[in-house]
């Protein structure tokens, strides 16, 4: 599958990259419509699946493709995997999965073939974000609470084994918020505008808030 035809191809469009945190289902609880995002473009890591059409989607973790391939098959978005996947049948021929090597360079890749995983899906999402021109972005389900780590707090869904959910531990969320961070400043650079739609986000002294019921108020 090529995927350069899609660099650059939302060039100044609003785009939303969306995780798997424990603010969604608070917005959930708050009656948010998250079918609005099925008109927009979205990035999604994950089981992000769950909250909408995604048009992206991210998943880095074997054993996350094993549990859930499924349901994972059968989405109609364009699917994006590590180079691990190259060696499963599952992925040959199919037209729907982009094979990507991981980068340990630049922040900001220059092509969808070399990608900086840092082994977190919502970091690459937004690295993917930049490479389809999107800007302003909105990050939906990206947390980042430390205390929320290796908690049920972790996740908006319970999908997930509670094996995987202990394993994850507390100090872990400073590296990612790092990546994160410089990620944003080199698209700050770029002049790209990064939000977070989550009040409690650990990336809110470095990025705006925004809240999701104030983007979509023309659309109520």
């Amino acid at each position: 599958m090529d995927l350069s035809k899609y660099i650059n191809k939302y060039k100044g469009k609003r785009g939303f990259v969306i995780g798997g945190g424990y603010s969604i289902k608070e917005y959930q609880e708050k009656r948010f419509d998250f079918s609005l995002l099925n008109d927009e473009i979205t990035v999604g890591a994950n089981k992000a699946y769950k909250v909408c059409k995604v048009k992206f989607l991210i998943f880095l973790d074997f054993k996350f493709y094993q549990q859930y391939k499924e349901e994972i098959n059968k989405l109609d978005c364009i699917k994006l995997a590590p180079s691990w996947a190259e060696r499963l049948q599952d992925f040959k021929g199919r037209e729907d999965t982009f094979i990507f090597k991981n980068c340990t360079a630049n922040y900001l890749p220059t092509t969808f073939n070399c990608i900086r995983t840092a082994n977190n899906s919502g970091v690459v999402a937004l690295r993917i974000a930049y490479l389809l021109g999107l800007n302003p972005i909105y990050l939906v389900g990206i947390d980042l609470v430390k205390e929320h780590f290796g908690t049920d707090k972790m996740h908006f869904h319970d999908d997930y084994p509670e094996s995987w959910v202990k394993s994850i531990k507390k100090k872990i969320c400073d590296f990612f918020i790092t990546e994160f961070v410089r990620t944003i400043e080199a698209l700050k650079e770029k002049g790209i505008q990064v939000y977070s739609c989550y009040e409690r986000s650990g990336l809110n002294e470095y990025i705006p808030y925004i809240n999701l019921f104030d983007l979509f108020k023309e659309k109520k």
